[in-house]
């Protein structure tokens, strides 16, 4: 079986993972990689991320479905046969080989002439920046070196495809922002295609070209950062991924695009009806940063309420105030604008607005 999608360099078609007779891992997954993107498998533990990228290296079994590389079905190929570029989160390397050793392994495995396994080695060294660490051993360079070695030898055999699970999870986090754009630069100039698994939503943001977030064993969204951001399409997504305020309400009414809310004490908002049907409830979306201070001489917004104020915390380049919405429900706002920081004291009445635009009516968690 072949499958042909426009510009796909990988496909799962209807791909399910069990183990035993216990409920599948990964359930009903579809899913298109583009040939030279940057896609980031992101979710919690247990969610379905690495399996599915298992799956896709060769080292989990497809219980169902199909799996297709460049058109060509590989399901039930073995690992070595799918000519797949590998990083792990504990390097794998071999500490009995030196750094060139480790890098040139690959290439011996595929029993290249030893002057070409010798040039392709010092010219991979140098594109990852480990030239004149050869000799070296992996217990002598330092643990964002091994990473630049286990880079390396995933990128000196030329795959069109490299697969990173957790590769920056033992790194501290002044090396592990460093190897983010040392990753992302080595992607551009190799031009392969990536497939990045983490938890880390900050690295997800940083990097990916799309994000593909798991929970659960399902696809909840595919999208650019910016979309799975600003336009989460599940409660799941605007909960998981950056900080999102979450307000329970009825809908009284909807059009297909927006709706109208009722979210306590006859309080109603407007807000994109992502998931919204009259008298069924929804949970409202709110990112902190969209919530503005409302005064006499704001200008007219789709949505206005009155909220007390709780707490009030000074974070330097903002304010982060916390408020009970319409009396019931509790809200975060963060406010950059330094002229309204005095108006804001714990105990008093504010009035808040946002754009219907910046919330959305989403479904309501289990």
């Amino acid at each position: 079986m072949t499958s042909n999608p426009a510009d796909s360099h990988v496909e799962f078609v209807d791909v399910h993972k069990r183990y035993g007779a216990s409920e599948p891992v990964v359930k009903k997954l579809d899913l298109a990689v583009r040939r030279g993107e940057f896609l980031t498998f992101l979710g919690p533990s247990g969610s379905g991320k690495t399996t599915t990228l298992f799956m896709l290296a060769g080292f989990e079994s497809v219980t169902s479905g199909n799996i297709f590389m460049d058109g060509r079905e590989v399901q039930d190929s073995p690992p070595a046969k799918r000519n797949i570029g590998m990083v792990f989160q504990n390097y794998a390397l071999f500490p009995h080989m030196s750094v060139a050793e480790n890098i040139a392994f690959p290439l011996r495995v595929r029993r290249l002439p030893r002057a070409e396994i010798e040039d392709k080695v010092t010219r991979v060294m140098e594109r990852v920046r480990l030239s004149g660490l050869g000799e070296r051993h992996p217990s002598q360079i330092s643990g964002g070196q091994q990473q630049r070695v286990a880079l390396a030898r995933a990128l000196v055999f030329e795959p069109k495809l490299v697969l990173m699970d957790e590769p920056l999870g033992a790194l501290d986090k002044r090396l592990r922002d460093q190897m983010q754009f040392e990753i992302k630069r080595l992607h551009r100039e190799f031009g392969v295609t990536i497939v990045y698994v983490t938890h880390d939503q900050s690295e997800a943001m940083t990097m990916s070209d799309r994000i593909v977030v798991f929970h659960d064993g399902t696809i909840q969204q595919v999208g650019s950062p910016q979309e799975i951001y600003e336009r989460p399409q599940t409660s799941f997504v605007a909960q998981f991924v950056g900080e999102n305020n979450q307000i329970r309400g009825t809908v009284l009414s909807t059009d297909g695009r927006s709706c109208v809310v009722d979210i306590a004490r006859d309080a109603t908002v407007r807000a994109q009806a992502i998931h919204a049907k009259p008298g069924r409830q929804t949970m409202l979306a709110i990112r902190p940063e969209n919530i503005f201070l409302r005064t006499p001489n704001s200008p007219v917004t789709d949505n206005s309420v009155t909220a007390i104020v709780q707490e009030i915390t000074y974070l330097g380049d903002q304010m982060r105030m916390r408020a009970l919405l319409a009396g019931e429900a509790e809200i975060t706002v963060r406010l950059s604008d330094r002229a309204q920081w005095s108006q804001v004291r714990p105990g008093e009445e504010v009035m808040l607005g946002w754009s219907e635009g910046d919330c959305a009516a989403l479904d309501v968690p289990d």
